[in-house]
Parts: structure tokens; sequence; C-alpha cells
């Protein structure tokens, strides 16, 4: 007589295995509808393990199986798109479409003045246009403040098309899309013909882009020149270009203060300041000084005003286009 149904109380433990039973020979109508397991259960070695001792469960692994230290398993070896995704692990909102709307993880704990559990903090993606076609989305980072249990604020938002913005703000012309640091290779050239030589030893500046904003750090120094020298000073080689939006009042505001020595020329005051002239839509910029005279008219400084060498320091932060 073949038996209809299995009750757990009835066999022994370790009595039955998994190599003693017939694929597809038992199925859930031959069980309770409620099972109850005292013990480790352990589904394929590896794929699902529930560990008795410590109340705890691993899947993919059966070792680590503290909630505290989940281990899941992808053999996702590429960067996940809609199209292929088969080893990425997927969460997925059934709610209608919409801007804003996504699915997200929660992080929860006790707050200390009693067991019950309150969100701190969560990360949600959330499609980003309400184009039916569209599949744009952001990446939304929420924290709560310590108020309560209201709402969470956004803090901090990754937006499909590039950029982080901050506290709720969602325009990508408000994104910080860029942040890079390194050094430059710059040149002495004059604008008609012939260069100052860099010295050895000082080829290289410093910069530090954030967003459209550059700052640059320089110290240059010459040793000799080239060619038949002719035309305005120029510092050349900075590592973006000036934007080319001319300001208010034409270049006055890429006028750097610069420390410069080498110039020996009537034409200038010595008691006045030098300065650095940056050309828009250019990377490079002329040396000027305060003229002499009463009105102490702004002068480029040329090949004339240079009897050997010159040497000096810039630092200053410009902007760029992009």
């Amino acid at each position: 007589m073949p038996i209809s149904k299995i009750k757990s109380s009835a066999i022994d433990a370790n009595a039955i295995t998994g190599a003693g039973i017939a694929d597809g020979s038992v199925t859930s109508a031959d069980l309770d509808t409620n099972i109850a397991i005292t013990g480790d259960l352990t589904v394929d070695t590896n794929t699902f393990h529930v560990d008795s001792t410590n109340n705890s469960v691993g899947i993919g692994t059966s070792t680590d199986t503290a909630f505290s230290d989940l281990n899941i398993k992808t053999s996702l070896g590429s960067s996940p798109t809609n199209a292929s995704a088969s080893g990425a692990i997927r969460l997925t909102s059934t709610a209608t479409a919409g801007v804003g709307v996504g699915p997200s993880i929660m992080f929860r704990g006790q707050t200390g003045n009693s067991t019950s559990e309150y969100s701190f903090s969560s990360i949600q993606g959330v499609k980003s246009s309400s184009g039916s076609n569209d599949y744009s989305g952001d990446l939304v980072f929420y924290t709560q403040n310590s108020g309560g249990a209201s709402a969470h604020n956004e803090q901090l938002r990754i937006l499909s098309g590039g950029g982080i913005t901050f506290n709720g703000d969602t325009a990508a012309a408000n994104a910080l899309d860029d942040y890079e640091e390194g050094d430059f290779a710059y040149t002495m050239p004059f604008s008609t013909s012939g260069s100052m030589t860099v010295r050895s030893g000082y080829e290289r500046g410093y910069y530090t882009k954030v967003g459209r904003m550059v700052t640059i750090h320089l110290r240059f120094e010459s040793q000799g020149n080239s060619g038949s020298l002719s035309g305005d000073l120029r510092i050349a080689g900075f590592p973006f270009t000036f934007t080319n939006v001319t300001p208010t009042n034409s270049n006055v505001s890429y006028v750097y203060p610069l420390h410069l020595r080498g110039v020996s020329s009537t034409s200038f005051d010595y008691d006045l300041s030098f300065y650095f002239l940056a050309d828009p839509g250019t990377n490079y910029g002329r040396l000027i000084g305060q003229g002499e005279g009463n009105t102490h008219a702004q002068a480029v400084i040329t090949s004339g005003d240079i009897p050997t060498n010159v040497e000096g320091t810039l630092s200053f932060t410009y902007l760029v286009n992009a």
C-alpha cells in the first residue's frame, strides 16, 4: 500500500535522505500544510542553509549564515543592463510607473528608548523621466533627522545622466559632475616667435578640478631661451581651456595677481604688481604689469622686457565651460 501522507512524528531523525527519495515522488500535496523542522536544513549543499544553533540563514553558503554578514553570491561578471541581468540581485517595484517610483533598501534598528524598530536611512532606485519608453533612473540616498519618525530627507542623488546633487536638488545644471587632480607641463612661448626654456626641475604645475572650477598652483622659472624672441610672453599648457564666456567689462575677471622676477624695463613701475591675464577660449595667458606714469596703465611683458630669465609663482582658480 503506497504512503499517501508523511507525518514527521512517525519518522526517526535522519531516517530519510535525499538519496532515498526519487525525483518527483513527493509533492506538496503529500505533505502537511505546516511543516516543522527541528535542526539544521540544507538544500543542495550551499544553495540554502538554516543554522538552528545560531538561528540564522545562509543563501549561497552553508557557513556564513549570520544576517550581520549576509553572503549572497551571483554569477554576474560585468555591468548589469536591462537586457542582461541574469546574475544580478534584483529589487523590483510593482507600483504604477511614474517619476520617483522604484524599489528601496531601508536600514532599521532600535532607537534606545524602546525595543521598537525605526528607520534610520534608505537607498532608492527611481524612475527619473515621465516618458513611457524612457528607462532613465536615479539612485537616491535618504537619512532620517533626529526629530522623530517622519519621512526621510533626501541628502544625495546620483543622476541618470551623471553627476551628484544634494539636499533634494534634482537639476542637472546644479550637479557636481567632475573631480580630478594632477599635474601638467607648461611652456613659456612668445606670441610671435621663440620661447623661454623651462628650467629643469620646474617643469610642472599642479591642479585640482571640482565641477567647472579649476585651481592652479605653479612655480615657474626659465633657464635660457630658444629661437628668435618676439611678441608678448605667455604661460601656456594649462590643463583645461579657460571659459570663452566674455565677462562684464571685457577681460577684467580673468586677471590674477602674480609674483614675478626678472623683468627689467623702464616701462613698468616696480613698486606695483604684475598680473596674469588668461585669454578666454585658450589654455594660455599673458603676463602684464602696471606701467609708469600717472595713470599706471597696464602693459604686456614682451621679449624686450626680459634681459635673461624670468621666474615667479602663480595660484588662481578659473572657470571652464564644462
